[in-house]
C-alpha cells in the first residue's frame, strides 16, 4: 500500500483497518458519510454520475447538487432516486461539451470517468472552465497498466494514466494542483491501481488601475 506521500503506509490503508476491525455498521459508506458531515460544497457537479449513488451522500452537505451523464438509462435511474427532492438537477450531456455557463460549481467531481474519453484533457478543461475562481476539483481514475483486454471489457478508451500525466491535464486547465498520487491499490490480481487529484481554480487577481 501506498500513501499520498508516495512512502509504504506501516499499518496499511484506512480500508485494511475497517476490514480489520470489523464491528456493526463499520463501513465505508458509513465513515464517507461522517467525514462529509465535516464540510459544506456549496454547488457541486457530479460528471459520469450514473444512477447518482454517490450524490446520494452528497446532497446533505451541498447547497445544490448536479448530476449529468449521456446515459439515457442512467439519468432516467438518477431522476427516480432523487425525485421530489430539493436542491437536486439531473443532467443528460456530454462531459466534453458540458451544457452549463462558466463559473457556476464551487466544486466538479470526475470520478472514473477520464477512462472513457479519447480527449481526457477537454473534460478537465471543461471542468475547469465551469468552475467559480477558488473552485475545486476532484478526479480519481486508474493508473497505466497494461491490461488490454480489461480495458476493453469496460469500454475504456485507454489503459490508465500516470501521475504525472493527470498533473500536465490540470495544469493545462490552469489549476493549481493540491495532490496529485497513487492512493490506492487492489488487493486482487491484477492489482489496479488509483490516481487520486485534488486541484483548485486560482482566484481572479483584481487589475489595478492608475
Amino acid at each position: 500500500m501506498t500513501s499520498f506521500c508516495g512512502r509504504a503506509a506501516p499499518g496499511g490503508s484506512l480500508a485494511d483497518d475497517i476490514e480489520r476491525h470489523y464491528a456493526p455498521g463499520r463501513t465505508w459508506e458509513a465513515t464517507a458519510f461522517g467525514l462529509l458531515g465535516l464540510v459544506e460544497l456549496g454547488e457541486v457537479l457530479d460528471v459520469g454520475a450514473g444512477s447518482g449513488a454517490v450524490a446520494e451522500l452528497l446532497v446533505p452537505r451541498a447547497r445544490r447538487v448536479t448530476l449529468l451523464d449521456r446515459s439515457e438509462r442512467a439519468v432516467a435511474d438518477a431522476r427516480q432516486r432523487f425525485h421530489g427532492r430539493a436542491g437536486v438537477e439531473v443532467v443528460i450531456g456530454d462531459m466534453h461539451r458540458l451544457p452549463f455557463e462558466a463559473a457556476r460549481f464551487d466544486q466538479v467531481l470526475l470520478l472514473h470517468v477520464l477512462l472513457h474519453s479519447e480527449e481526457p484533457h477537454v473534460v478537465v478543461a471543461e471542468a475547469a472552465r465551469v468552475l467559480k475562481p477558488g473552485g475545486r476539483l476532484s478526479l480519481v481514475t486508474l493508473a497505466e497498466h497494461e491490461h488490454d483486454a480489461v480495458a476493453r471489457s469496460h469500454d475504456h478508451r485507454s489503459n490508465g494514466f500516470a501521475v504525472a500525466a493527470v498533473r500536465d491535464l490540470l495544469r493545462a486547465a490552469r489549476l493549481d494542483v493540491e495532490l496529485c498520487a497513487l492512493t490506492s491499490r487492489e488487493r486482487r490480481e491484477p492489482h489496479f491501481e488509483v490516481v487520486s487529484a485534488f486541484a483548485r481554480k486560482p482566484l481572479v487577481t483584481p487589475r489595478l488601475t492608475g
